[in-house]
């Protein structure tokens, strides 16, 4: 090996040198029973990420899609979620939809509160400012609507996919959706 490969190799390895530049992607995916999947990657290298998430996906029995086909599926909010013992519910839905929230749903293990991109900072500082504390709080792709997989079978394949694009080490984010059968 020359030896201007290895220096090259030691510069970008301690930091000096060249710098890399990351690209951030998002591949769509249709994976196994149809499930819709947006996926986050930031990669120093599209050819060889793009190598790695395709082998990924048909492994799976997925394919990736063309683009926009599987975007359409999902929409752009905040999302705040809220443990059940961070506040009550009456409490907090006030909060939320004084402070601008869209939606406000209580679940069995807490709240989710929806915003629109705009104002989510707003919305999630009004509810920190009432001393409650969020257990998650972005602004994310969230799935227009959700059908649950039919059997076990199916659902065993999604979350080996799933899992497998999220040990991916460039992957950011893994959005996933149930597509509808026509």
């Amino acid at each position: 090996m020359p030896n201007d490969n290895i220096d090259r190799a030691v510069k970008k390895g301690t930091g000096g040198g060249e710098t890399a530049n990351f690209d951030d992607l998002t591949y769509e995916i249709y994976g196994p029973s149809g499930v819709a999947l947006l996926v986050e990657v930031s990669t120093d290298n599209r050819n060889r990420t793009a190598s790695e998430i395709r082998s990924i996906v048909t492994k799976a029995g997925g394919s990736i899609a063309t683009a926009g086909s599987v975007s359409r599926l999902f929409h752009r909010h905040g999302q705040i979620i809220i443990p059940r013992e961070a506040a009550g519910e009456d409490q907090l839905m006030e909060v939320a939809l004084e402070a601008g929230a869209e939606d406000f749903k209580a679940e069995p293990e807490g709240y989710e509160i929806l915003t629109s991109p705009a104002k989510f900072e707003a919305v999630h500082k009004q509810i920190e400012a009432k001393g409650i504390k969020p257990a998650a709080a972005e602004v994310t792709e969230l799935p227009a609507i959700t059908v649950p997989l039919p059997d076990p079978q199916s659902q065993a394949a999604v979350i080996k996919l799933i899992d497998a694009l999220e040990d991916h080490e460039r992957r950011q984010r893994s959005l996933f959706q149930r597509r509808v059968p026509r």
